[in-house]
């Protein structure tokens, strides 16, 4: 590992030491960081060219993606780097020891960011006593056995972009600047285990006990399942699965489910290999279909739990339940069925197969989104919490503590503003700017961003860039054109607003709808509280205005959903009653 790697691990390390009594949080405390997206930054891409790689202040390559793919990206690609160790400290500092990273942990897989995330996993383990447990995501593996990695682009000392891929592409040898290297092929199950095994994907002699599906062997090839693909039955694929169940510390349980679905699209003859659907869309609908030994099994483990008066708590990459608090059909009348991510949604037949395995608590990932749900079915209930993304708005993880009192569950969430060198590439980003614009005579992107004094703040700027240049794409035109060109006074205007002003503009309330529908409360908090009472406002004023325009109309549908969104489960801190399924809001100063 580069020096600079271990010279940052080492800073937030040291940091903590500044009290050698750190706190002792309760030993059932449980932190879940999902999609952290782990990008390793200072990779070591052993290739000729990687003498084009952009530098930093101190001279050292940097393997980072360009600032104007990560405006377009649901996540960032290079400052999650630093979120991540800030993370890591923040929960050290709350003598926090256990922690869960649910899937899309690294960017795709490639080996030199599993590498890096290891070595950093490791010296956390070493300084901290922390353990690391890990469930797969739809980006690790992106295939259950690899693939060549498609071109990205890196950013160059000059700052223009050149390409990285791995052989077996056709662009591979590299021509010009470009990269080609096997450290940046998507890595597979194999890869996973082979460099993160030992972060609960592997017994290991300090668990006091930890099991699989298919038994306590952790052999490779036991752990597999057979996947048919629907429209060709006859076509089967044995697909690696990684769950486990773990007790790392007396009386508390760990149920790490492997969500990912892999069904064979093709296999060909002449190779011997299958290409597979991602599952990215996948999640619980298709894991009822494909994995009925992993239901039973889970169901088991449930039982277990219970009957030896284990604490459980499950997770996995993939939400068990709607995250839209009930606005779903909603979002898809105003913005259509393939909008907002919709496809993720399980439907509700299958959270309610999923209630009935006893699991009561869930932590899922995948959507970077800050929500808590429940399903209720019959004497059956399940509550499922989706912990934030370190890498989109607003930075955050969640921790989950069994208390005293065994019939509660607490939950906090603890937001990630102030990141050390969480600005450390901006220099690096401005010669990107000013290449774009002297190439193509117009800004590609808006240097804003790069006045941006803290971690969160950055993030703020993310998600407008995000939601104005992706998101608004999938709006009516009349929607979009109507608050492009409107503000505040505009769209009060005639329909009798009395002595109600508070200035904003329609891209802001483009804007503060998905920071909410992404962060939830956290959002809420973040986003002005005049300007939420004015959107309020406007939306019972048009409730009851009787001559509305089709725009207006699709505004008020706007409006109904944002309302609706600020209004569901509590999702910063709460308790959940494990007897009854009751959550109880815990205010925050």
């Amino acid at each position: 590992m580069k020096l600079p790697h271990l010279l940052i691990t080492l800073s937030g390390l040291l940091a903590g030491c500044s009290d050698l009594h750190l706190p002792v949080t309760h030993p059932h405390t449980v932190a879940f960081m999902p999609d952290v997206h782990f990008q390793d930054i200072y990779g070591n891409i052993d290739h000729s060219n990687a003498k084009f790689l952009a530098t930093d202040n101190d001279g050292n390559p940097l393997t980072i993606r360009t600032m104007s793919d990560q405006l377009g990206s649901t996540r960032l690609f290079n400052e999650n780097y630093f979120a991540f160790i800030a993370a890591l400290d923040d929960a050290a500092s709350k003598g926090i020891k256990l922690i869960v990273l649910n899937g899309d942990f690294s960017d795709d897989g490639q080996p030199y960011n599993l590498v890096g995330l290891a070595e950093i996993l490791k010296s956390y383990k070493q300084k901290y006593d922390m353990q690391f447990f890990l469930s797969p995501g739809n980006h690790d593996p992106s295939r259950p056995f690899g693939r060549p990695a498609p071109k990205k682009r890196l950013l160059t000392i000059s700052g223009d972009s050149l390409q990285i891929y791995s052989s077996g592409k056709q662009l591979c040898p590299a021509k010009g600047r470009d990269i080609c290297s096997d450290q940046a092929k998507e890595g597979s199950y194999q890869d996973v285990i082979s460099h993160l095994g030992e972060f609960g994907f592997e017994n290991n002699s300090e668990y006091l006990y930890w099991q699989t599906p298919f038994g306590k062997s952790v052999s490779f090839s036991d752990r597999q399942y057979s996947i048919c693909s629907e429209t060709n039955p006859s076509l089967c694929a044995s697909v690696p699965d990684l769950s486990y169940v773990v007790e790392p510390v007396k009386d508390l349980w760990l149920l790490s489910i492997d969500a990912n679905v892999f069904v064979p699209k093709s296999f060909d003859q002449q190779s011997g290999k299958y290409e597979f659907i991602k599952s990215s869309n996948a999640g619980y609908n298709q894991l009822v279909k494909h994995k009925p030994e992993l239901l039973k099994w889970i169901k088991s483990v449930s039982q277990q739990a219970k009957a030896q008066g284990k604490k459980l708590i499950a997770f996995s990459h993939f939400p068990m339940t709607e995250f839209y608090d009930g606005s779903s059909h909603k979002l898809k009348h105003l913005f259509g069925e393939s909008s907002n991510q919709l496809k993720r949604k399980p439907d509700v037949p299958v959270s309610k197969v999923l209630a009935q395995l006893g699991i009561k608590v869930h932590v899922g990932g995948h959507m970077h989104f800050n929500d808590t749900s429940e399903i209720r079915y019959q004497q059956d209930w399940l509550i499922n919490i989706q912990a934030p993304s370190l890498a989109a708005y607003i930075p955050a993880y969640k921790a989950l503590t069994f208390t005293d009192n065994k019939a509660q569950l607490q939950v906090k969430t603890y937001t990630v503003n102030d990141v050390a060198d969480f600005n450390k590439l901006f220099d690096v980003y401005q010669n990107e700017h000013q290449f774009l614009t002297q190439s193509s005579g117009n800004p590609i992107w808006d240097e804003q961003i790069l006045q941006s004094e803290s971690y969160l703040q950055f993030a703020r700027q993310h998600i407008r860039e995000l939601s104005l240049g992706r998101f608004l794409k999938e709006w009516p035109t009349e929607l979009s054109e109507l608050l492009l060109s409107s503000d505040s006074g505009d769209l009060f205007k005639g329909i009798s607003a009395k002595g109600f002003s508070v200035n904003w503009s329609g891209k802001q309330l483009i804007t503060d709808f998905y920071k909410v529908r992404n962060a939830g409360e956290l959002a809420i908090e973040d986003i002005d509280s005049n300007r939420l009472q004015s959107y309020l406002k406007l939306h019972q004023v048009l409730k009851n205005f009787p001559t509305r325009s089709k725009a207006q109309n699709l505004l008020l549908e706007l409006l109904d959903i944002f309302q609706a969104l600020q209004n569901g489960q509590a999702d910063r801190d709460f308790n959940i009653n494990l007897d009854t399924g009751e959550i109880t809001p815990v205010m925050t100063k």
